[in-house]
């Protein structure tokens, strides 16, 4: 190896071309020889399968007839077969039943019949072939091939290879002559301008530029710093000239200097004395020799004097942590200065501060240890800032639990620990039920407190090697590791519940809280953090859907179901902007007078790729996005502003119902919205009737109350929509300010058929009689249907028996239509 790095640049490229010729060669050749030969193998293979199937049927006769006779006539067609070296017929028992050898080898012994097999060993190809019959084995065939053809074709690749190698390596010589020409040329011409330069020590020399290549710019190069080399001798001879008038100039300024250290030791005694960090010298053995003031208050000390009378020879006496100091005297016995070095130090009174600490070591003329000296700057402040950042960084701020970048880090840790022992990690994604109400209700600060009751919790809950996090809002997140299986994390989330329903009592309000839990393991459901968290999340939609209060596994249809939230929800938020969204409005009916009294405006999302997406999908996205907002608002915009043109259109004034969703009603300053549309859109507010669910209004009923009634004042129609679905309690229905109540169409469908659902409407048509509210049913399909609801005197209707959702076009044609009867009738009379 020595001697090649000691080749010419010439030889070296020489060598380099034929080196890139061989491998090229190895790599053409070497996949082709290898291709045929793994190919013939299988063609050899194949062939003797072939062989032996034809003599398996065409000894089947004889098995069968017991003639061994005829089976050795059948063996001996394989003379034909050169390549064939020995073949058996076997019985049914396996004894050899007639054999075959080439050239009537006498030493051939039929091995042990096997299940029917083929494989290729040192020097034969075998092949065992089950002889069968109408379904039954009557015996065992064995062939065997020689692999002469087989040995032939690789002596053909090898003499192929070598002759391809030759004459890649006859044309990599004749080519690596001519092409290593202009590289090695430039470059031994500049050594033999340097070996000229070098043994006549004239830097006057230059070396000629042949190309205006890399070697042309490497030869500038060369030329430059040559002439750099020459102005650097004059100028090293004016400074020679120079520092001789220096020396002189310098003994003046050395007495000079003598005096100036007299002042300067003065100086640094003023210094010390008034310095406002602590300064200090003590011996080796750590016994203090001298400090200043500020060094001394630091410790909790009047003066210098009062503190090396106590700290005279126990200076340990200082450290929190003695081995910080056997630290600081390895790192001086080895460097001779320790810089930069944080200290935590006791004061007098025991409190604790942090120093920084610079000390060198002072020797003595023989270069003999003498003491150590330094400084100490009280930083307490600026660690007590940076342990407050680092919190902060890692720490969630109110509840003190990790936050999203530690659970990151502790769960990449715990994934890796997983793989490497090949134990599972659970991942429980917890959120809060219905949250958002104590914090809207009762205020932020409540809801605060509440957070770090519920964290407490789970901390005392949790083990000590797992991880509880808070990530958010009322949403956390709990680390299990080294569980066994799967079940195991179905226990702990049994067990966080049961922790979480024991009452909290805040500020003295109490509450039940309830949670939904998503859990998702390693590496069942993910192999990665950011996968993991997304499918525990995706698991606790699904428990929240499920009815709140319950704990669901992670699953691939769940994937698919947040895949496809996801894709609505990114459609959704341009779907105002591209104007995708449309109202529908469907008619109401009176039924004693068969006359329409109102209009249910219905939102329709037609998106171009997805098709027509019902609300019901769509809704619950909006609401969780908070987009519920600006889409709520647009439509009661709409359906304000078109039941306005209606009226100016010359059609009946009609109700617009128009469906409020929770969000919507809690954003602050929904009643002044209310009254910004009704400004804007001139629509007067008793043709506006606003659709709430039971469970909105039961879920903060005083502060329910309170709006109502403004809305109520307002001249606005209320009405409770999907009832019968909620919890409704009568004393509350008759405090709120409602006018009207819509049986939810679940109860509706069945009616006709279905006792329970009869008399569920019956008892809502009934209390709200007596209540004196309105009743609507929705989803009144059949004949049979009405029948029922005019039995029991229900007021109005809703749905396709009267009729469909319209478009504008279609209700204004209705509306028309209508009002030409009622004209009609009126002539008439």
């Amino acid at each position: 190896m020595r001697q090649i790095h000691n080749w010419s640049i010439r030889h070296k490229l020489t060598g380099l071309f034929v080196i890139m010729a061989c491998i090229a060669a190895i790599t053409a050749s070497a996949p082709m020889g290898i291709f045929d030969t793994i190919g013939q193998r299988r063609a050899m293979a194949r062939d003797l399968a072939m062989l032996a199937d034809v003599l398996a049927r065409n000894s089947t006769a004889a098995l069968t007839f017991r003639d061994p006779h005829a089976a050795q006539d059948v063996l001996q067609a394989l003379q034909a077969e050169p390549s064939v070296t020995a073949a058996c017929i076997y019985a049914a028992d396996g004894r050899p039943f007639a054999t075959y050898s080439r050239g009537e080898d006498v030493s051939f012994v039929p091995p042990v019949p096997e299940h029917p097999a083929s494989r290729f060993e040192r020097e034969r190809l075998i092949q065992f072939r089950a002889i069968q019959m109408d379904g039954e084995t009557l015996g065992t065939i064995y062939i065997e091939s020689d692999l002469q053809k087989l040995h032939v074709q690789l002596r053909d690749h090898g003499i192929a290879f070598l002759v391809t190698l030759f004459i890649t390596l006859a044309l990599a010589f004749l080519l690596a002559a001519r092409l290593q020409r202009p590289i090695s040329h430039p470059l031994v011409d500049l050594v033999q301008t340097a070996k000229a330069i070098a043994n006549a020590a004239d830097y006057s020399i230059r070396a000629e530029i042949r190309n205006q290549d890399e070697f042309g710019e490497l030869t500038s190069a060369f030329n430059g710093m040559l002439n750099q080399i020459e102005e650097r001798d004059a100028q090293l001879r004016r400074h020679r000239e120079q520092l001789e008038d220096q020396v002189a100039a310098r003994t003046r300024e050395l007495l000079m200097a003598n005096f100036q250290l007299r002042q300067a030791e003065e100086k640094y005694r003023a210094i010390f004395e008034d310095a406002v960090v602590g300064i200090f010298q003590m011996t080796p053995e750590g016994r203090p020799l001298s400090v200043n003031r500020a060094l001394a208050e630091m410790h909790g000390f009047d003066s210098p004097e009062h503190f090396l009378s106590e700290i005279y020879d126990v200076v340990s006496q200082l450290f929190v942590n003695p081995s910080q100091m056997a630290e600081i005297q390895r790192g001086l016995a080895s460097d001779g200065v320790v810089r930069g070095a944080e200290l935590q130090i006791y004061r007098r009174d025991r409190t604790k501060k942090w120093g920084l600490v610079n000390i060198r070591v002072v020797r003595n003329a023989d270069q003999s240890l003498g003491l150590y000296e330094g400084t100490v700057e009280d930083v307490t402040d600026r660690k007590r800032a940076e342990e407050r950042v680092q919190f902060l960084a890692y720490y969630d701020a109110l509840t003190g639990l990790p936050n999203r970048a530690l659970l990151q880090d502790r769960l990449a840790n715990a994934l890796a620990g997983g793989r490497r022992r090949n134990e599972k990690v659970a991942l429980i994604f917890l959120d809060l039920d219905r949250f958002k109400i104590i914090n809207d209700s009762l205020g932020h600060s409540i809801g605060d407190v509440l957070l770090q009751e519920v964290a407490e919790r789970l901390k005392r809950w949790a083990r000590a090697q797992d991880t509880v996090a808070r990530i958010g809002g009322d949403e956390f997140i709990i680390l299990l590791t080294g569980i066994r299986d799967v079940p195991d994390a179905a226990v702990a989330a049994e067990r966080i519940m049961e922790a979480m329903t024991a009452e909290f009592v805040v500020q003295g309000h109490s509450f039940n809280v309830s949670c939904s839990i998503g859990i998702s393991i390693f590496p069942v459901h993910g192999a990665d953090s950011e996968t993991l968290i997304k499918n525990a999340d995706a698991a606790m939609y699904c428990a929240k859907d499920s009815g709140r209060n319950n704990f669901r596994f992670f699953t691939d249809d769940m994937n698919a179901q947040v895949v496809e939230r996801l894709t609505l929800e990114n459609c959704l938020r341009l779907a105002l902007e591209r104007q995708q969204l449309s109202l529908m409005y469907q008619p109401q009916m009176e039924i004693a007078t068969g006359k329409i009294i109102g209009l249910e405006a219905l939102l329709r999302w037609q998106n171009p790729e997805l098709g027509l997406i019902p609300p019901d999908k769509f809704i619950r996205v909006a609401e969780n996005t908070g987009l519920i907002l600006p889409i709520g608002e647009w439509v009661l915009r709409t359906a304000c502003a078109q039941g306005q043109k209606w009226q100016d259109d010359g059609l009946p004034p009609l109700p617009i119902a128009v469906n409020v969703s929770a969000v919507q009603f809690r954003q602050e300053g929904f009643r002044d919205l209310i009254s910004k549309v009704l400004l804007q859109t001139g629509l007067a507010s008793q043709y506006l009737e606003l659709e709430l669910t039971e469970s909105l209004l039961l879920s903060n009923a005083d502060v329910m109350f309170t709006v109502l009634r403004e809305l109520k004042q307002m001249g606005l129609k209320l009405a409770i929509d999907d009832f019968g679905t909620g919890y409704s309690s009568l004393s509350y229905l008759r405090q709120f300010p409602v006018s009207k109540l819509k049986i939810d169409r679940s109860f509706i469908r069945d009616v006709a058929v279905n006792a329970d659902d009869a008399a569920i409407t019956t008892a809502i048509i009934s209390m709200a009689k007596g209540l004196n509210l309105k009743v609507i049913a929705e989803g009144v399909e059949n004949e049979a249907q009405m029948a029922f609801l005019r039995a029991q005197r229900c007021d109005e209707i809703q749905g396709y028996y009267f009729s469909p959702p319209l478009s504008v076009e279609d209700v204004a044609q209705k509306l028309g239509h209508a009002a030409a009867q009622a004209v009609a009738v009126n002539t008439a009379v």
